[in-house]
């Protein structure tokens, strides 16, 4: 049985590491690495910067703590404190306060003198986190294996890491899917299945790391997270009066205007008749071809059905349908009410003629 640490993020085989582990310098700086939201460091290198520490401290000081009485801040250097005085708010308060002497006075490098700014941020304290590169399409979400495209890249992350999109079969954009969720670990550095309820995690790695360890490689499809997804899936093949061939038939524009159903105004708009209403206020999605899109996926539920998947039960696609026609209408109704406030705050002028 292995024994963790979640600060350190290290494994012991015994239970009597384990408890000592917590007694050392190492887990006690990573622990405050972790109320700083920053990430942990091995055990190689912390001893190496407790050597770095120990040295810089066996060092005599030849000067004493810089302070700028302008701005009440203490300096540990003098190039420090240089840098301060030539800082835009250090400016900003000299000139509000003239008359104070803003020459760096020499105190004694004692244990009283604390509130030590350190407006450099000390590079052995503090990491600079570069922004990572996001993943692309055909690169795994789990690991830094790159395929040549994003169905080998699926393929790959079925293999591998036992990956499956739910309701693949109802799935209208496989490449904005698998975008929108390569930039929540890369960018967002979020779990898939812990979402925002989980740890925090810094670095794309750690947060790859961490679904490997706990079998999170796998998408949070539920009611209550189904709004995240519902611009990648089309489940109109699962309504029950989706082969209604009646529906709405095409409408004869001659015919409507021999019978004055339009009413076309001088300035070129078009009024039509309430009894078209049903076609006036029909919001019409961009054409899906259900044929390229059963093409695109085709080798997608092929290796599926070789690792023994099988359809989407009907109830829980007509089920999962529902929920995202509820949240389309919800977010539509959001939206208007948007556009209304936002209509209120506009204000028109008018230029008056002379």
């Amino acid at each position: 049985m292995a024994f963790t640490c979640v600060a350190c993020q290290s494994r012991f085989s015994l239970a009597e590491k384990h408890r000592d582990h917590y007694k050392t310098d190492w887990h006690r700086y990573n622990l405050k690495r972790k109320v700083a939201e920053l990430p942990p460091i091995d055990e190689k290198e912390f001893n190496q910067r407790l050597l770095t520490h120990l040295e810089r401290k066996a060092e005599p000081k030849a000067e004493g703590i810089s302070i700028c009485n302008v701005c009440k801040k203490h300096f540990s250097s003098t190039l420090t404190f240089e840098n301060h005085l030539k800082s835009k708010k250090h400016v900003e308060l000299a000139a509000k306060k003239p008359k104070i002497n803003a020459e760096p006075k020499k105190t004694l490098d004692t244990a009283e003198n604390i509130e030590i700014d350190d407006d450099d941020d000390d590079d052995e304290e503090w990491e600079d986190l570069a922004d990572e590169p996001p993943l692309t399409v055909d690169e795994c979400l789990f690991c830094s294996f790159k395929s040549d495209n994003v169905i080998e890249n699926l393929k790959h992350m079925t293999t591998e890491h036992s990956f499956f999109v739910p309701d693949v079969e109802y799935l209208a954009d496989l490449e904005g899917l698998i975008k929108y969720l390569a930039e929540k670990v890369s960018c967002g550095n979020m779990c898939l299945w812990c979402n925002e309820k989980g740890k925090a995690f810094h670095t794309t790695k750690s947060v790859q790391r961490h679904m490997l360890d706990k079998g999170h490689n796998k998408i949070y499809f539920e009611s209550e997270s189904l709004c995240e997804f519902v611009d990648f899936y089309d489940y109109s093949a699962s309504h029950p009066d989706n082969n209604n061939e009646n529906g709405d038939e095409e409408v004869d524009i001659d015919v409507l205007d021999d019978e004055s159903y339009e009413l076309v105004l001088p300035s070129g708009a078009t009024i039509g008749h309430r009894s078209l209403m049903r076609y006036y206020k029909q919001n019409i999605p961009p054409p899906r071809s259900g044929q390229h899109r059963s093409k695109k996926l085709a080798p997608v539920l092929a290796h599926y059905r070789a690792l023994g998947w099988s359809h989407t039960p009907q109830e829980v696609a007509q089920r999962n349908a529902r929920d995202v026609k509820y949240l389309q209408n919800l977010r539509a109704k959001k939206l208007m009410q948007q556009g209304i406030r936002n209509n209120k705050l506009q204000k028109h002028i008018h230029t008056q003629k002379r």
